[in-house]
């Protein structure tokens, strides 16, 4: 019983690994878990912690599998040593999933409608631990899965990405319970029409315009340099990158769009620096977006000097007006481990030159309405 309960398992495990990019067979989310809800059927709590164990570890490893190639060209592990790390990362992410199996079998079938309302608030709330402890690791929530399903993912401005690894965990639920009991069609059929009212919803919402102050629809012009981490901090390539976003944001204007957007630590500087060549770059910024008269939303790194001569380092949002002044700034307050600061550096101080700055980055304390 136990090895056909792993098998199961293994299944659903690499079911929702094809869901998620590269395979990006987002449909797949939508069943890949009815495998492992009937093995846990007849299996005893720790039996289904060992069952969810082994889902989980595959389901990340291949999810995950790019942090090996992260740690050996951001971190300079080995590649011995980088998988180790990755795999301990995986084992420690598959705790969540195994969690759940022993919590669901411990619900058990006997009641085959508490299970199917218990198994999706169990996934959702044990994603949101994942996403917490520790500060958090929310990679390859379920619900990301879904990302080219538009018409869907509108109701995430209501619950976030939860709500759609909520959904997506209902349905599987009550197709899990349908092939148990060819009788019990009802649970199916109210997940599915559940999934169709979000559905017509989102694509309700995302016909209609969303105006400005001026009663007209918001046109917003994204930019993506697509530069590469190692070319973006290197001094001999800093023009070059200053240069690709001038020549895309121009291209953008052709648009005439409201508001121009560049991603997270887009400049290769720190932005609002007042001192150097920080300086200098800052200031380009600010008459470039002044010569262009339209709004930047830019992510930048940025820093705060004390008066003791330290350094606070940040990961900052800065919104630019028409004429390049500093209308708004947010503080990134969810750091990502190991990327921008690491947890228990007392602990792993030999993950420390996986940071690329000197100090770790300082999270925000406030969330900034801009």
């Amino acid at each position: 019983m136990l090895r056909r309960a792993l098998a199961l398992s293994s299944l659903s495990g690499l079911l929702l690994v094809a869901s998620f990019p590269q395979l990006d067979l987002a449909v797949l989310a939508w069943f890949g878990l009815v495998p492992f809800f009937l093995a846990l059927r007849n299996l005893e709590p720790p039996q289904a912690f060992l069952a969810g164990g082994l889902f989980g570890l595959l389901f990340f490893c291949g999810t995950l599998s790019w942090v090996t190639g992260s740690l050996q060209v951001y971190g300079r592990l080995p590649f011995i040593t980088a998988s180790l790390v990755t795999l301990l990362l995986c084992a420690y992410c598959a705790l969540f999933p195994a969690l759940a199996g022993a919590i669901m079998a411990r619900i058990g079938w006997k009641r085959p409608v508490l299970f199917m309302i218990a198994a999706p608030s169990v996934w959702t709330a044990l994603e949101l631990a994942r996403a917490s402890v520790l500060s958090g690791f929310p990679w390859a929530l379920l619900g990301y899965s879904q990302y080219r399903f538009l018409p869907l993912v509108q109701t995430a401005q209501f619950a976030g990405v939860y709500g759609i690894s909520f959904l997506i965990v209902l349905v599987n639920a009550a197709t899990a319970l349908f092939l148990l009991d060819r009788k019990r069609f009802a649970p199916l059929i109210a997940s599915a029409a559940i999934l169709g009212a979000i559905t017509a919803f989102g694509a309700v919402a995302m016909n209609r315009a969303t105006p400005d102050l001026n009663g007209r629809p918001l046109r917003i012009s994204v930019i993506q340099g697509n530069i590469d981490q190692d070319t973006k901090w290197d001094p001999l390539y800093q023009s070059l990158v200053i240069g690709t976003y001038h020549r895309l944001t121009e291209q953008a204007l052709q648009e005439k769009p409201d508001l121009l957007l560049w991603p997270e630590t887009s400049t290769p500087f720190y932005f609002g620096a007042r001192e150097g060549d920080d300086a200098r770059y800052s200031a380009d910024l600010r008459a470039f977006i002044a010569s262009l008269q339209t709004p930047l939303l830019a992510g930048s790194a940025s820093y705060e000097r004390k008066p003791d001569r330290t350094y606070v380092l940040r990961n900052a949002a800065f919104l630019l007006d028409r004429g390049g002044a500093t209308g708004a700034v947010y503080y990134k307050i969810h750091l990502v481990p190991f990327g921008e600061y690491v947890p228990l550096r007392s602990l792993l101080f030999f993950a420390g030159k996986m940071v690329r700055t000197a100090d770790d980055f300082q999270p925000g304390t406030e969330y900034t309405i801009m």
